[in-house]
């Protein structure tokens, strides 16, 4: 597998990672205060458009970053290479 599509792959986890501990611990704890104070007895809803469409930027951005990097540290050349630069 080529360096850009591991840090793609990468960056679809640290987004996964995120949007599943938002899902799972996030969702847990607003539901959980939500029924504490709910005295009125309304419904609890949770808003999937706007999670979805967040959940597509952040998996835009981690993507993003991760490939900017992996070009910036390419045009400047191997931490190897400017290693052996310095020393010699």
């Amino acid at each position: 597998m080529s360096g850009q599509k591991i840090l793609v792959l990468k960056g679809i986890l640290y987004a996964a990672g995120v949007l599943f501990l938002t899902l799972k611990a996030g969702l847990g704890i607003t539901y959980s205060v939500y029924q504490t104070m709910n005295h009125m007895r309304a419904d609890f809803w949770f808003p999937t458009n706007p999670f979805s469409g967040v959940a597509v930027l952040l998996l835009a951005v981690c993507i993003a970053v991760l490939l900017s990097t992996y070009h910036v540290l390419q045009k400047n050349g191997s931490l190897i290479e400017r290693i052996r630069v310095e020393v010699e």
